[in-house]
């Protein structure tokens, strides 16, 4: 198994051009594994092994911890399994599992399920050719700025960090989470290619954030969050569009991102069409149940 520490300076993968269905496919595969395995957030390590992706971080960092990718051999798939898990187990840290209908063996899920990884729902991968990006509905109040020092890296991380969290889940940022996660981050501000972080403000406050990653060839779209109390502006959507049209002016062709239920509207009015639909699994040291 390959183990790696996560390289310095931001990822940046050449474009992907291949717009047809197992095109968008395979662009938010390559995605998926190359911003949560090796282009993370937060200090972690990544596993590129032949049959699966993951990332192992700090403990109790829940999306530090994760695996996106598993094409296991029937055979040793429940031995991979539990070794993945003991793994975390032995931080101890919680993580998540993305499973794609093209992972496998094909019973993954029960698999899963009988190593105490559990479904805690489902969510729409989503892709768009950048050439149809449509134009988000107005939001004629909210002021988008770019994160290129530690003060609006601050500022993304509050909204962020606001976000409530599911009943019975640990929580998503802690203090130290976040200033881990500012001293890996800050650093790299000034060797993008753009502000790849983007922050909405009204009246001069954060309340909206989104972050373009191009790690895995497309313009991936990640943590677009707005405040509770400033949500139904249309702040996300134009926030969205915004890391979409510098994704397309830097030359790349595909978008994709992963969908909650908040935004898949909005997603679906910028261009994004559904490619498939992720399982989401979660484990909790000591084999616990998230209902999520």
């Amino acid at each position: 198994m390959a183990a790696t520490d996560r390289p310095a300076g931001p990822v940046i993968a050449p474009p992907l051009e291949d717009v047809s269905p197992e095109g968008f496919r395979a662009a938010i595969e390559a995605d998926s594994i190359a911003t949560r395995v090796i282009a993370g957030e937060r200090p972690h390590t990544s596993h590129l092994d032949p049959d699966a992706a993951w990332a192992v971080g700090d403990p109790m960092d829940l999306f530090a911890n994760t695996v996106a990718s598993a094409n296991f051999d029937p055979a040793h798939a429940d031995a991979r399994i539990a070794e993945i898990v003991a793994t975390y187990d032995a931080l101890p840290s919680p993580f998540v599992w993305w499973r794609s209908p093209f992972h496998g063996p094909a019973d993954l899920g029960e698999r899963l399920e009988r190593a105490h990884v559990s479904p805690v729902g489902t969510g729409p991968a989503m892709a768009m050719d950048l050439a149809n990006l449509a134009a988000p509905r107005e939001a004629a109040d909210l002021e988008i700025r770019g994160v290129v020092d530690e003060a609006g890296y601050r500022d993304y991380m509050a909204v962020l960090s606001a976000e409530p969290v599911a009943p019975g889940a640990p929580p998503m940022y802690t203090p130290e989470t976040i200033e881990r996660r500012i001293a890996h981050v800050v650093p790299e501000l000034a060797r993008q290619p753009a502000p790849m972080r983007l922050v909405g403000y009204v009246g001069g406050q954060p309340v909206a954030t989104v972050r373009l990653s191009l790690a895995g060839g497309s313009a991936g779209i990640y943590a677009v969050a707005t405040l509770v109390e400033h949500r139904g502006h249309g702040y996300g959507g134009a926030m969205t569009h915004t890391a979409l049209a510098t994704g397309r002016d830097l030359g790349y062709r595909i978008a994709t991102l992963q969908s909650t239920e908040l935004g898949h509207r909005v997603y679906l009015r910028l261009g994004f069409a559904d490619i498939f639909e992720y399982t989401i699994h979660v484990h909790l040291p000591g084999g616990g149940r998230l209902d999520a």
